[in-house]
């Protein structure tokens, strides 16, 4: 889906009262950006800004909103996440907001309102755009979670085949939990890679992505992980991390506006024996080739006194089932690492 003028989600219709789907607010005054009709959320300038420092811009996960990098509204301590964190430190920062709200009602298959990288990745694509655009000096830093990080390198894959070249503004790209390589849901939600078993955007997202266990190159991610698959082609940096090297991109030589690109990816760690613990992905999911890798081990930072009211934890969504999801950016550990991965120029 292309032409945003017709996008069900590019709106910012409903924003002030708006909720999670855990019922907290979701609720705020929508970005104003040339050219950007969609919502997204500017966390302000900050009195202490250095126009040196890259503008930061962060890409939440599925049937979510930007929400995933703040502060929990249930935390009685309200421990700064990453936003509070890179605005204390004089960024400035946006946040993409695909508008899961705005996904068609569908109950039965798909009470949650999962959306598939088709309704995700024109949003931040145009985001992108207009941003680079609003700020024609700065250069960018860009962090993703979840389903964020595949809409993200798909984005920016569009830009770069439209004549742009984005990755001359990019100084780094953070990608927490991202399902490069297959997620768990795959086995549920997929006959194949192009063969949904329930109807709609709830298992698509999970078929686009491919099988974690048994991971197969699907027709999406081809043009992301090259064409010869995962250890399959000769220049698979080059797919996974473009411009890591300050030149080269999808087999392409000389589009990287002689910048460097620094990627990060952080994860659950995989236990040595026994089942997987990141409730979606893995290291070998998430791993990129150019990338600095990285795990966590935490799911929390201590405050939670009791797991199983969330009143008094500092906040996972959806505690206690995704806990190692979110534990690669928000516990002590991921935020740690993605400050060091964002605060960079």
């Amino acid at each position: 889906m292309d032409d945003l003028t017709t996008h069900p989600g590019c709106t910012t219709a409903g924003l002030s009262t708006r909720t999670e789907l855990d019922g907290t607010a979701a609720s705020y005054t929508p970005a104003v950006i040339p050219g950007f009709a969609c919502a997204a959320k500017d966390y302000g300038t900050p009195a202490n800004e250095d126009t040196s420092k890259p503008i930061i811009i962060l890409v939440h996960g599925n049937s979510s909103t930007p929400n995933n990098w703040e502060t929990y509204a249930k935390d009685p301590a309200q421990t700064p996440m990453i936003a509070e964190t890179l605005v204390a430190d004089g960024y400035h920062v946006y946040a993409s907001d695909a508008r899961y709200d705005m996904v068609p009602t569908d109950t039965t298959n798909n009470p949650s309102k999962n959306y598939d990288h088709a309704w995700a990745v024109p949003i931040v694509q145009s985001l992108f755009e207009s941003l680079f655009a609003m700020y024609p000096t700065r250069q960018f830093n860009i962090a993703a979670f979840s389903l964020g990080p595949t809409i993200v390198r798909d984005a920016l894959r569009r830009m770069l085949n439209k004549g742009e070249n984005p990755y001359a503004r990019i100084h780094a790209i953070h990608l927490a939990s991202g399902g490069h390589h297959g997620v768990s849901t795959y086995s549920t939600d997929c006959v194949s890679e192009t063969d949904p078993k329930v109807p709609g955007m709830a298992g698509s997202a999970s078929c686009q992505l491919g099988d974690r266990t048994n991971y197969v190159l699907t027709p999406f991610e081809t043009p992301l992980n090259g064409p010869g698959g995962v250890d399959g082609i000769q220049d698979e940096v080059s797919w996974d991390t473009p411009c890591s090297d300050g030149n080269t991109a999808y087999g392409q030589t000389g589009v990287c506006g002689c910048n460097t690109v620094v990627y990060t990816t952080v994860v659950f760690a995989d236990p040595a024996n026994g089942p997987l613990l990141d409730e979606f992905v893995s290291e070998t999911a998430s791993r990129l080739h150019g990338a600095n890798n990285m795990t966590v081990t935490q799911v929390q930072d201590g405050v939670c006194t009791n797991p199983s009211d969330m009143s008094t934890c500092t906040g996972y969504f959806f505690f206690p089932n995704f806990e190692h999801h979110f534990g690669s950016i928000r516990s002590a550990q991921g935020i740690a690492i993605a400050k060091a991965a964002l605060e960079t120029k």
